[in-house]
């Protein structure tokens, strides 16, 4: 490990944010390039499938609640989205939604595509029947392949009230002051992607201040990484939204034959689909990141906490999964089975490994204090990782595995990150003599 001062820092921070929104960038061009088949063939699939149920959700919610009550809940909760020109102003209406259906394959880019599935989220949550999506979401969360999203919205093990409600649950509470109006930063604002060319200067993340007792703020600040919004609740909707879907596809509810869907291409089957899940599971995460709602960190706590992926803070390559949960339909009866990833046959995912391991090359790698909290008399704030040192590599990643107990560690951190403590958790760690 290299001691850092804070002028050689601040360069590093810098390079840093840069880099996580160019992952982002690349991995969204790299995602649309394959338009008629493979990725957007399958995420269009799955939106199409989302169409018919949310339409369905649309003529009952109306029928139920009433049309005033429905555009009112339309504009409260499925506003600003990508969806919608404008979208920071723009009130969605009844109309708008029901236009969804005729739009073509080129409209649905992946902005809208990711809008789409944190809205049908939104609507479950409100909408929802029986037991579509919550027995989905048991079969997936009591194997362990996905965890009952803590981060996010939806937890089948509690607080169901009527047909269609399920609980907030959040194990560890997000730590933000919302109300904020400040601008993106001028380092990376050249690099965020502004739906519609909103120029205004804010995004998701400009509207929130991280607050001190934060559990991503204190991993942040430790590897000195770029600030966001808290850990991503959105990103969880997302996965609920494609999970979902994948779901009414599985038990033959939508097929697609059924999807009445103006793509101008076939629908991808439900292998097809499957074989692509964990770069279909990046799709938040590539979508929030480049647009600015959250940080890359923020949308890979919430899939690693849910073992999507197993993430390494600040390691680009381990956003890519190895593992990743298949289900049949034997039967009629769901079941689950956690399967090694071996995309022989998928190019993209080979190019999308080169690309991250590729940035991650470039990416540097510290333990940073706050800068309040550096030791008097010195200009030293951390340590950077010598990246030619394949045995202190190997340790460090080690020490970056974001899973539920290095997450609750953090959590419970009350110590200051000071240039004594970051030394003594690199010497407990054999990085530091």
């Amino acid at each position: 490990m290299i001691k850092l001062t804070k002028a050689e820092a601040e360069p590093l921070k810098e390079q840093r944010a840069k880099l996580d929104i160019t992952v982002a960038q690349q991995l969204w061009d790299l995602f649309e390039k394959e338009q008629r088949v493979g990725m957007m063939q399958c995420i269009r699939t799955l939106v199409g499938v989302g169409l018919d149920q949310l339409n369905d959700w649309l003529k009952d919610g109306t029928a139920l609640q009433g049309e005033k009550n429905m555009k009112t809940f339309l504009a409260k909760e499925c506003k600003g989205l990508d969806l919608w020109e404008n979208k920071g102003q723009q009130v969605p209406t009844l109309d708008m939604f029901q236009k969804l259906s005729g739009r073509s394959a080129d409209w649905w880019d992946i902005g809208k595509c990711g809008g789409f599935f944190r809205m049908y989220a939104t609507f479950f949550e409100y909408f929802g029947k029986g037991d579509e999506g919550q027995e989905s979401w048991k079969q997936h969360t009591s194997t362990g392949a996905l965890k009952g999203l803590p981060f996010g919205k939806y937890s089948p093990f509690e607080g169901r009230t009527g047909a269609a409600e399920i609980k907030f649950r959040e194990t560890h509470p997000r730590a933000r002051l919302g109300g904020q109006s400040a601008q993106v930063p001028k380092v990376v604002d050249g690099l965020v992607h502004r739906p519609y060319g909103d120029e205004s200067g804010s995004a998701g993340i400009t509207l929130f201040k991280l607050l001190q007792w934060s559990t991503i703020k204190k991993i942040d600040t430790l590897y000195g990484l770029p600030e966001g919004a808290d850990i991503s609740g959105t990103t969880c909707d997302h996965l609920f939204g494609i999970y979902h879907t994948i779901y009414l596809m599985e038990t033959g509810r939508s097929t697609p034959k059924s999807i009445k869907f103006s793509m101008g291409s076939n629908p991808a089957d439900l292998d097809y689909i499957n074989d692509r899940k964990p770069l279909i599971i990046l799709l938040p995460l590539v979508q929030m990141i480049r647009e600015y709602h959250h940080s890359l960190l923020e949308s890979a706590a919430a899939l690693s906490l849910n073992d999507m992926i197993d993430y390494k803070i600040g390691f680009y390559s381990s956003l890519l999964a190895l593992n990743y949960a298949r289900t049949y339909n034997a039967q009629g009866k769901l079941s689950i089975k956690v399967v090694p990833w071996r995309p022989t046959n998928i190019p993209l995912a080979n190019t999308v490994r080169t690309l991250l391991a590729d940035a991650e090359k470039k990416a540097p790698h510290m333990y940073c204090c706050s800068y309040d909290d550096k030791a008097k008399g010195t200009d030293d704030v951390g340590y950077l990782l010598d990246k030619s040192n394949e045995a202190e590599v190997k340790k460090f990643k080690a020490l970056a595995r974001l899973g539920p107990e290095t997450y609750n560690n953090f959590h419970l951190l009350q110590e200051k990150i000071t240039m004594s403590f970051i030394a003594s958790q690199l010497r407990s760690a054999q990085l530091l003599k």
